[in-house]
């Protein structure tokens, strides 16, 4: 094979044909003593409904006990919680079936 390179490019006859490769994993030499390596079996991640479930339940217990800093209302207009109340696990149930214990969160007391 011929190549030269001229002023205008490369020129010549390029062989294009591609090397004859084996395409065959050579087998390890287990009596050699080297080490083989498995796979790791990693554990699947908690589920994205319970990582909420572990997270719910630690608000709540944040804010039992508390005291509300201001009333809250349903849209209905039932009361979930009155100011200076306790939260109770009536009040977050209450809250929750409301759609208002991100409000209640909210408002409570240090």
């Amino acid at each position: 094979m011929v190549i030269r390179e001229e002023n205008g490019g490369i020129t010549g006859n390029l062989d294009t044909r591609a090397p004859n490769v084996s395409e065959t994993a050579a087998k390890p030499d287990l009596a050699s003593g080297a080490a083989v390596f498995e796979p790791a079996i990693i554990p699947e991640p908690p589920g994205k409904e319970a990582v909420n479930k572990k997270f719910d339940e630690k608000q709540q217990k944040f804010v039992l006990g508390k005291k509300s800093t201001r009333r809250i209302e349903a849209v209905n207009g039932e009361l979930v919680v009155d100011k200076g109340e306790e939260i109770t696990s009536l009040v977050i149930q209450k809250a929750k079936q409301n759609g208002k214990f991100i409000e209640l969160t909210m408002s409570i007391a240090p």
